[in-house]
């Protein structure tokens, strides 16, 4: 993968360090944190959404006013026996943001040759 070190666990609404504005951390626990997420991670988008912002956005607890009806990723996981599924699929989308943008620079350096 890309060499993130994460700790697992419950994930309760994953979020950026707030300290220093600190994009290369995602916490989400206390004890949980994605550290060493590469800069470069942030410049790639689906559709409107960074990538990473987009799995915090989707992947955290969240209950609907309406119905009250709760939606815990973790639910799933836990269905699944796999409770690491969420930060892999972090260390996942993390891997193929920088890999993509490693494409798209180096076409971009071929088309100006």
């Amino acid at each position: 993968m890309t060499g993130i070190e994460n700790e697992v666990g419950q994930e309760e609404r994953p979020r950026y360090r707030q300290e220093r504005d600190d994009r290369t951390t995602l916490v989400y626990k206390p004890e949980g944190h994605h550290r060493g997420i590469p800069e470069e991670a942030e410049r790639y988008m689906l559709g409107a959404w960074l990538a990473l912002a987009w799995i915090i956005d989707r992947y955290q607890v969240k209950t609907d006013k309406a119905s009250a009806i709760v939606h815990d990723p973790n639910d799933w996981c836990d269905e699944q026996n796999d409770p690491t599924y969420i930060v892999e699929l972090i260390e996942w989308i993390t891997t193929v943001a920088v890999e993509t943008m490693k494409i798209v620079d180096s076409l971009g350096a071929a088309i100006a040759m």
